[in-house]
């Protein structure tokens, strides 16, 4: 099973990376809710993103917790993992939640790929992860929820729901230097930077494309989307470039889509 760590992204706020930790976790064995989280290149049209992290996952058993943002009141979370080659195969997680009135945990039951639960609203969230595959893993981890009353936020554009590029790190404050390597052998036509729900009061000041070197900025065409259209047709970037301001508490990951032509 290998060493149990656990990480605590409130007491490691400014590290971009979770360094393995010599505490014992409240639960260490793994259990029949024990799944691999499926991988997802483009969000579900019908979810909201309400939280996302990236981890370094020792080999063996490891621990993780965070508190969200804000409370939730979504019975069906959906646990899914990005494709890159830092992440090839999908550890097994057992994913619990946090009761926001009594702060007791409880593990949700995996039904057709989801994550549900019985409680009135949750307030945070835990993953103890068996990894049984590399030496380290790095994943990308996304949670969607589910409402009755639908997403809210738009998920889409006229182009359809894009495909996830990749994420971006923002910490904060004033930031000129946030970048994205892309692929580019497809031309794309345009971008969105989807800055999640909790990420309050973040604003896109500017975005654009690289392409052979030069720094192109794109148009913003929506801006509760936060949705930009490039330069002429389409092009082919090699980066996607933004500058953000906003309150210096807030950090978050924020998934950028690209609109290929």
């Amino acid at each position: 099973m290998g060493i149990f760590s656990t990480f605590s992204k409130s007491a490691l706020l400014a590290a971009a990376v979770f360094s393995q930790a010599s505490i014992a976790s409240q639960n260490s064995e793994m259990d029949n809710a024990s799944f691999a989280p499926q991988f997802n290149d483009h969000m579900v049209r019908d979810d909201v993103l309400i939280y996302t992290t990236r981890l370094i996952m020792p080999y063996g058993a490891s621990s993780f917790t965070d508190i969200l943002a804000r409370p939730t009141s979504s019975k069906v979370l959906k646990l899914r993992l990005s494709v890159e080659p830092s992440c090839p195969r999908a550890p097994f997680v057992n994913f619990l939640v946090r009761n926001a009135e009594t702060r007791n945990w409880h593990p949700t039951t995996v039904t057709n790929g989801n994550n549900t639960h019985n409680l009135r609203s949750i307030d945070g969230i835990r993953f103890d992860i068996n990894q049984p595959w590399a030496a380290t893993l790095t994943c990308q981890f996304y949670i969607y929820a589910t409402t009755e009353t639908g997403p809210t936020i738009p998920d889409d554009t006229e182009w359809g729901a894009g495909h996830l590029a990749g994420t971006i790190r923002y910490q904060g404050g004033f930031d000129s230097s946030l970048s994205l390597a892309v692929d580019a052998s497809r031309k794309i036509k345009g971008f969105r930077l989807a800055v999640p729900t909790f990420c309050k009061d973040v604003d896109v000041l500017e975005a654009g494309t690289v392409s052979s070197g030069f720094y192109d900025a794109a148009t913003l065409a929506d801006e509760s989307k936060r949705f930009f259209k490039v330069a002429g047709r389409s092009v082919r970037a090699t980066e996607i470039q933004a500058t953000m301001n906003g309150p210096l508490t807030a950090t978050c990951d924020i998934p950028i889509y690209v609109y290929f032509e």
